[in-house]
């Protein structure tokens, strides 16, 4: 099994290789630069690797939500490679990478970890997952939602984890949560956890079918941009 990943819809650009057993990886954290990073990381890791492009069996991606232009950039970097390969890829959703952030720290957890990142404009985009033999499993589909809808959605019982609980408005779901911890993220590493599973259960795609996701649609997208200019 020999996978890239890309990972970035937040604010980090990441790489990752799995060459077999063995892991490659790189992250850099710069604003507004994921598009002049990504090449320059995807060539350290097959260069640390040694392997080239047309070896590798697919590329997985963070598919989104997430930062409009982060989850473009990503994709527009996945088509160039998989168009020039061959390669099929693996999409993965940004938020059952989150998870899988969490679960790689905290693989004993049973319960059900609700993934929430901002999604500004009042709105969090919110996913519930739990871990069954290894695998992130998603207990519901994928929403973006505003407050008082996200908060009506969270049981007692589950597990806060990703930006958006860190945000004023969830200060009492915080303190009703068993635990909460906002400040992790999904790298190309989680990206990569994620995507092995899929490809063992053969859910490999042209890049040709696939479309990011942004849990919202055009007019929502022009409204927000509106709004922050």
């Amino acid at each position: 099994m020999k996978i890239l990943s890309l990972e970035s819809s937040g604010e980090s650009c990441s790489v990752a290789l799995c060459n077999e057993d063995r892991l490659y990886s790189q992250i850099r954290t710069e604003a507004r630069q994921h598009a002049k990073l990504f090449l320059p990381l995807i060539d350290e890791v097959l260069a640390e690797s040694g392997l080239a492009l047309t070896d590798l069996d697919a590329i997985a991606f963070g598919q989104g939500p997430g930062s409009f232009t982060g989850v473009r950039i990503c994709m527009s970097v996945v088509q160039g490679l998989a168009f020039g390969a061959q390669l099929p890829v693996i999409p993965v959703s940004t938020l059952a990478a989150t998870a899988a952030a969490y679960f790689a720290k905290n693989s004993s957890v049973t319960s059900t970890v609700s993934v929430g990142l901002d999604a500004r404009m009042s709105e969090v985009y919110l996913g519930k997952y739990q871990l069954h033999n290894g695998v992130v499993v998603a207990k519901q589909n994928e929403a973006v939602l505003g407050f008082d809808s996200a908060i009506e959605l969270i049981e007692r019982e589950e597990i806060l984890v990703g930006s958006a609980w860190a945000l004023d408005a969830f200060s009492q779901l915080r303190e009703d949560a068993p635990e909460c911890q906002p400040d992790v993220f999904a790298s190309a590493l989680d990206i990569l956890a994620v995507a092995k599973g899929k490809f063992v259960d053969g859910e490999l795609q042209d890049i040709g079918s696939v479309e990011p996701v942004y849990l919202r649609d055009e007019v929502a997208w022009e409204k927000r941009v509106r709004i922050r200019n």
